[in-house]
C-alpha cells in the first residue's frame, strides 16, 4: 500500500503534507546563488532599521496575527470583490510580498541566531552541505 505525494513520489508511509514534497528536492548553484542574489537586492530594498517594530514582536502567534491583519486591509479589500486582478493591485501586492520576504528573512535570521546560542557547538554536527546553505542563507539575510 503506497500513498502518492503531490510530487508524484509514492512513499510506502503517509505523506504528512507539503514538507514530504520539498525535502526531496537540492538548491544547485544558479539556484543558491539566485537566491543569495534576491535576498542582497531585498536587504537593500528594505534594509532591518524599517521593521524595528515588526522585529520586537519574536513570538511566531503575533507573526501569524500580523499578517492575518494585512490580508484582510490590503490583500483582499484591494480587490473589491473584483475577480480581475489589475496591474496596480499586481504591483502592490509585489510590494507587499518583497515587504514580508525581507522581514521574514530577518525573522529567520535572528531565530536562527537565538537558537545557536543555546546549542553547545561541541556536539552540534551537520553536514557539510546543510551548514553551508544554513549560514549562507542566514548571513546573508541577516544584517
Amino acid at each position: 500500500f503506497f500513498f502518492q505525494a503531490e510530487d508524484g513520489i509514492r512513499d510506502a508511509q503517509e505523506s504528512r503534507g507539503l514538507g514530504d514534497v520539498y525535502k526531496r528536492q537540492t538548491f544547485t548553484k544558479d539556484q543558491f546563488e539566485w537566491v543569495s542574489n534576491y535576498s542582497g537586492t531585498l536587504q537593500k530594498k528594505y534594509p532591518r532599521s524599517e521593521f524595528k517594530q515588526q522585529l520586537e514582536q519574536s513570538l511566531p502567534f503575533d507573526w501569524i496575527q500580523e499578517s492575518y491583519q494585512l490580508s484582510r486591509s490590503k490583500v483582499y479589500k484591494a480587490l473589491n470583490g473584483s475577480h480581475e486582478i489589475s496591474k496596480d493591485y499586481h504591483d502592490s501586492a509585489r510590494e507587499l510580498v518583497e515587504q514580508r520576504l525581507a522581514l521574514a528573512g530577518y525573522r529567520l535570521a535572528d531565530y536562527l541566531e537565538q537558537l545557536f546560542k543555546a546549542v553547545s557547538y561541541t556536539h552540534l554536527t551537520l553536514p557539510t552541505i546543510y551548514s553551508v546553505q544554513i549560514s549562507g542563507v542566514a548571513v546573508s539575510l541577516k544584517k
